[in-house]
């Protein structure tokens, strides 16, 4: 409860306190003594109107009103041309643009309703009816009726939106639905992919195995055809054998005929030898095959090395070798129409 109101140089009060007691407390005195003065300046203490220096008394360069009540909190009102601040017991609030501290206004808890001046109308009875029950609900705090109603009514709209956009949402999900009707023929038709994706990879890896038979009887084929002309070479090892035994038959008629030659020079230098024109006919053409049979005999030697060569090559443990490679790379049955190999 408020106990005392102090006053200091706010319009005719140069120093005021007033007392106030339980009940009603009145104030009585002349004319401008400064009774109305008293309230506007609680009111301006309360409301902070007016905001400016205008209800400074006559001289002075401060004003303030201060409240003090009986659970000890204290409210002070201070304004002169620098200072413009509230005190609430030890704690000071500088004035906001509008109204006054919050903290200020809980402990003053003071309302426009609760003032009433001596020329204002009569207390609610020539007000409206709704600003007769409005200033009721402000007294007894039947606000808290008419802020649940608007809760209520703030929250049932909010519910009816929501209502409506789930209704919509549904109605959206629902044709979304309607085109999943066909899920069954659809996974079958999954199904019936993935299958055939299988199909076409075991078709791939037996592609690539098949192409890989291929590559082997290719290789095989190249061995074969290699070998293919081992009867060529022991052809040509067959005549280069004759030809060599025939080139040693003519190498040894051509010693013979030299030897005979020999034998005739030495007779011719101690005795003169007539020879048959024939024997000397056979005699030159001797000499003439047997140079031919040397250049042979050496054009012979190199193919009957390089002969040799391919047959320590090719002998028949290689050819073995290649043949069964060769069965290996083709298999028992034939990759392309899988008929059993001979």
């Amino acid at each position: 409860m408020l106990k005392t109101i102090s006053f200091r140089n706010y319009q005719t009060h140069r120093k005021l306190v007033l007392k106030l007691k339980p009940g009603l407390n009145v104030l009585i005195g002349d004319n401008d003594v400064g009774k109305s003065a008293a309230i506007r300046g609680v009111k301006w203490a309360v409301f902070n109107r007016p905001r400016g220096l205008q209800h400074l008394r006559w001289g002075s360069s401060e004003m303030s009103v201060e409240m003090k009540y009986d659970n000890g909190d204290k409210v002070k009102r201070i304004r002169d041309k620098t200072i413009n601040e509230y005190r609430l017991n030890d704690e000071v609030y500088k004035v906001p643009s509008t109204g006054i501290p919050a903290a200020v206004e809980k402990v003053l808890n003071l309302t426009p309703i609760n003032f009433q001046f001596q020329h204002d109308r009569a207390f609610m009875l020539s007000e409206t009816a709704g600003e007769v029950g409005k200033q009721i609900n402000e007294m007894v705090d039947l606000t808290i009726i008419d802020t649940t109603l608007s809760c209520l009514n703030k929250q049932a709209r909010e519910n009816s939106q929501e209502r409506e956009s789930l209704s919509l949402t549904i109605k959206r999900r629902s044709e979304e639905l309607d085109g999943f009707k066909n899920m069954d023929e659809m996974e079958e038709a999954l199904g019936e992919m993935t299958r055939t994706e299988a199909q076409k990879n075991n078709l791939f890896g037996t592609c690539a195995k098949i192409e890989r038979q291929v590559a082997k009887i290719k290789t095989g084929k190249k061995a074969i055809k290699e070998l293919e002309c081992i009867d060529d070479m022991e052809k040509d090892l067959k005549a280069c054998k004759e030809a060599r035994k025939e080139f040693k038959r003519a190498e040894r008629e051509s010693e013979k005929l030299e030897e005979d030659l020999e034998r005739i020079r030495k007779t011719r230098k101690t005795s003169a030898v007539t020879l048959p024109i024939k024997q000397l006919g056979r005699i030159v053409v001797l000499k003439r095959e047997r140079k031919l049979l040397r250049k042979q005999g050496i054009t012979l030697r190199d193919l009957l090395k390089d002969i040799e060569q391919e047959q320590k090559y090719v002998n028949s443990e290689n050819v073995s070798i290649l043949e069964a490679k060769l069965k290996k790379a083709i298999g028992k049955e034939c990759p392309l129409c899988r008929r059993p190999m001979p």
